[in-house]
């Protein structure tokens, strides 16, 4: 008998081992309430486990833990469109990663004795309503920042971070935060765009688009766009984005494929449910060594053609030839024999000096003197 005593206590030790070490991490950006967003099923709104947020995770209503020593770590973003409700008599806990979010729309209450909140540097926790801990040695610790627009009871401040109104978030270049909250929470937060800029590269021969971003909240990727005219855009290339951060980020492309010496560019940012806003667009205009430049030669002939060749592709619209006087000549024909060359046949022309005036479809106007000799 002693022997089975035995086994089922080890037994009973093992399974409160598990009870006690049993926790729910979330797995995929979503919704609290989907089995998609924790790699299974949903823990539902009231919850007995420690809670792991490792993604962007918004709860629709309150969320409870139930029992003593619960802890929520957020390694990411957790929103609460309701209140976040500790049960605990004793050890209720909220880690905070660094550069990681917990926005609370309603109020958050710790539960009673040795209750506290972890908030490292860069992590954020906004409290729309009250913070209130019950009993004894209620603590915010660490170098991350506390912001509530209620009363706090219960929870002391350890000094290492200040506690501020929803108000501040803006002057801790947390405007987007701020936004979001005063805005009832609703959408996802956005991205917070630091600068866009595009400069001419000569050396490659493209124009080098970089960005920055102040904070990132469920991003996806940007969508790089670009116009010959500022109106009708088409992607050209698509950037992955950092998901969540409130770490500045930068961000570089290079486009090689530029066909016009003016151009447009914007930024479409994409969140991970398919949400996207467009940033304002910025215009590049490519220098001078980038226009058209033609060659014609030989430059003096005695009678029959020469070659006109371009620097890229052109197509010429419209030809003249005057002479010194200002008189118009007929006596020519220019006809194209590549995508950058004409032949230009003068046969039939008196010697003279003359000019060639070109018009591409560009509207660019060029002008080539040549000498006709006996």
């Amino acid at each position: 008998m002693k022997s089975v005593y035995t086994i089922v206590f080890v037994i009973a030790f093992y399974l409160l081992g598990v009870s006690a070490s049993a926790q729910r991490i979330s797995v995929a950006d979503g919704n609290w309430a989907t089995g998609v967003t924790w790699g299974g099923t949903a823990p539902g709104y009231s919850i007995g486990e420690n809670v792991t947020i490792d993604s962007y995770v918004i709860s629709d209503e309150t969320v409870t833990l139930t029992g003593n020593n619960k802890t929520l770590s957020v390694i990411d973003t957790l929103i609460i469109r309701g209140s976040l409700i500790f049960t605990a008599n004793s050890g209720a806990a909220i880690n905070i990663g660094p550069n990681n979010v917990l926005i609370i729309m309603e109020n958050l209450d710790l539960g009673k004795n040795n209750a506290g909140a972890n908030i490292e540097a860069g992590g954020v926790l906004v409290v729309k309503g009250d913070i209130t801990a019950s009993g004894t040695n209620g603590e915010f610790t660490g170098d991350g920042k506390v912001y509530t627009d209620g009363t706090t009871d219960g929870v002391t401040n350890n000094g290492s971070q200040p506690e501020g109104d929803i108000d501040d978030l803006s002057d801790d270049s947390f405007g987007t935060i701020e936004d979001f909250v005063r805005n009832g929470g609703e959408g996802s937060l956005p991205v917070e765009l630091l600068y866009f800029r595009a400069v001419w590269d000569q050396s490659s021969g493209s124009a080098v688009l970089s960005w920055a971003t102040a904070t990132e909240m469920f991003n996806d990727y940007f969508s790089v766009e670009r116009s010959e005219d500022g109106v009708n855009y088409e992607e050209i290339a698509s950037v992955a984005g950092h998901g969540n951060s409130n770490a500045k980020i930068e961000y570089a492309y290079s486009d090689q494929t530029v066909q016009s010496t003016t151009n447009y560019y914007r930024l479409k940012q994409v969140d991970f449910d398919g949400g996207f806003e467009y940033f304002d667009q910025i215009r590049l205009s490519i220098p001078s060594y980038f226009e058209t430049a033609i060659n014609l030669y030989p430059s003096i002939v005695r009678d029959g053609s020469m070659t006109l060749e371009a620097n890229q592709e052109v197509l010429i619209q419209d030809a003249h030839i005057f002479s010194l006087n200002g008189e118009k000549s007929q006596n020519f024909q220019l006809n194209p024999i590549g995508y950058s060359s004409y032949r230009l046949d003068i046969q039939g022309m008196t010697q003279g000096v003359y000019f060639l005036s070109i018009t591409t479809d560009q509207g660019e106007v060029m002008t080539k003197r040549f000498v006709i000799t006996q």
